[in-house]
């Protein structure tokens, strides 16, 4: 058994160590895509819409689906459980409808119509901020 002298040592670097590794705060660009904003650009962008929607829907009927099936199977799972089955299927919960896909699509499709990637630096990325609203002043 090690002395407590050893155990104090080991613990306190221990947590030096992840103070020094853990702590580092790395810089984060947040990227916007900001539409064209000539007349041709903008149809153009318009014209991205339907896809985006129909993604959208894509996305929310697999989800549905996904938990109807997860329903079923949960259903199954409970019966053969009760009746003391060997190899009963294991429901999976369903991820969610990934609706970021869609937008990823849609971003995509701005950028042939013209569109530019603005990145801003985000100092604190952990705390996202509203784009509406105004950027925190400096006190002096």
């Amino acid at each position: 058994m090690p002395s407590s002298t050893q155990l104090y040592v080991f613990l306190i670097a221990t947590v030096l160590f992840a103070m020094l590794t853990g702590c580092q705060a790395l810089p984060s660009a947040r990227q916007t895509v900001i539409p064209p904003t000539d007349v041709p650009g903008q149809e153009c962008v318009a014209r991205c819409d339907l896809p985006y929607s129909q993604c959208e829907q894509r996305q929310r009927l697999r989800e549905t689906q996904c938990q109807q099936d997860f329903k079923q199977i949960s259903d199954d799972h409970a019966a053969c459980i009760a009746a003391k089955g060997r190899q009963c299927l294991q429901p999976v919960p369903c991820q969610g409808a990934d609706m970021g896909i869609c937008a990823t699509q849609r971003e995509e499709c701005v950028l042939t119509c013209g569109g530019q990637v603005e990145s801003r630096p985000e100092i604190w990325p952990w705390k996202s901020r509203d784009a509406s609203q105004p950027a925190p002043e400096a006190s002096p």
